[in-house]
C-alpha cells in the first residue's frame, strides 16, 4: 500500500481478483446425419471463478486471465514524495482474457462483459454485486477512475479486427480470442496514479500537508468511495470480486 512521509498513514489495497475455472458441455442428437447447434455463453470470474455456459456443440477451452487481481494502489517503485509505494503492494489496473471456442463457424457474435460479482453455475450468469458496482460508479462519476469499455456493457469482438488487444483468430474451425481489460486513473488525479499526482509541481498548494483540503483527506475520500469505509478505521472493507462474462452466439451477423 501507499505510505506517507508525514504521520503514519496507510491505504489498504482495493483488490479485485479471481480464480479461474472452465467447463464445457456437448450435446448430440444421436443421429449422425444431423448437427444441432445453438448459442453459447461463457463467464470468467475474478477472484472466484471462470464459469462456462456452453450449449450443444459450441465449447470453450483454455480460458484464463493474465492477472487475477485489479489493485488501485501506489505506483511500483515510487519511493519519493508525499505518497509512496510501500514496497509490496502496487498498482494493477489491467488484465487480458484469452481462450478458444469451437466450432467457430457456428458463432456469428462474440462479446466480453466485465461485472462486479461472481459466476453462478445454477443461473449460468453473473450474480452482480450491486453495492460494489454502485461504489465503482460513484468513483467514475467523481473522476477518480475510468472504467473499461466492457464494464456493464458487452463489447463485441470483430472476427476481422487487427487490434492485438481485441481480436479473434480462426484456424481449423477453432477460434482463439484475446481481449485486454483496463481501468485508468480519472481526471481528478490528472489521469495519474495518486502517488505521483500529489507530488506534481503546483499541486501542493491545492492539496497541502494538513487541513481539511489536505492530500491525506483527498486520498481518503477516494478510498472511502471505493470501499465504503475510512482508511485506517477498524472497519474492514468488503472484498470486491469481478467476473468477465463471455458469450458466443449463433445469432446476429458476423463482422
Amino acid at each position: 500500500m501507499a505510505k506517507l512521509t508525514k504521520k503514519s498513514y496507510q491505504r489498504k489495497a482495493m483488490v479485485m481478483g479471481g480464480i479461474i475455472f472452465a467447463s464445457c458441455a456437448l450435446f448430440a442428437t444421436g443421429f449422425a446425419a444431423f448437427v444441432v447447434s445453438s448459442s453459447a455463453s461463457h463467464g470468467i470470474g475474478g477472484k472466484v471463478n471462470v464459469g462456462t455456459i456452453s450449449d450443444k456443440s459450441i465449447t470453450f477451452t483454455d480460458v484464463k486471465l493474465s492477472e487475477t487481481n485489479f489493485s488501485f494502489d501506489a505506483k511500483e517503485g515510487d519511493n519519493t514524495g508525499r505518497v509512496r509505494w510501500d514496497g509490496t503492494n502496487s498498482e494493477k489496473l489491467e488484465t487480458t482474457v484469452t481462450g478458444k471456442f469451437s466450432p467457430s463457424d457456428y458463432v456469428n457474435e462474440f462479446t466480453v462483459e466485465l461485472r462486479l460479482g461472481t459466476w453462478s453455475d445454477s443461473n449460468k450468469d453473473v450474480t452482480v454485486d450491486t453495492d460494489a458496482e454502485k461504489r465503482i460508479d460513484e468513483a467514475v462519476k467523481a473522476g477518480y477512475i475510468v472504467a473499461p469499455e466492457c464494464y456493464q456493457h458487452p463489447f463485441k469482438l470483430s472476427f476481422s479486427s487487427e487490434d492485438p488487444n481485441a481480436k479473434i483468430t480462426v484456424a481449423e474451425n477453432v477460434a482463439s480470442f484475446t481481449y485486454k481489460i483496463a481501468f485508468q486513473w480519472g481526471e481528478h488525479f490528472n489521469h495519474m496514479n495518486p502517488s505521483e499526482f500529489y507530488d506534481q509541481t503546483g499541486i501542493a498548494a491545492s492539496y497541502p500537508d494538513e487541513g481539511e483540503k489536505s492530500y491525506r483527506n483527498d486520498l481518503n475520500k477516494f478510498y472511502k468511495t471505493m470501499t465504503g469505509v475510512d482508511s485506517g478505521s477498524t472497519q474492514t472493507p468488503l472484498e470486491m470480486n469481478f467476473c468477465v462474462k463471455l458469450v458466443a452466439s449463433t445469432s446476429g451477423t458476423r463482422s
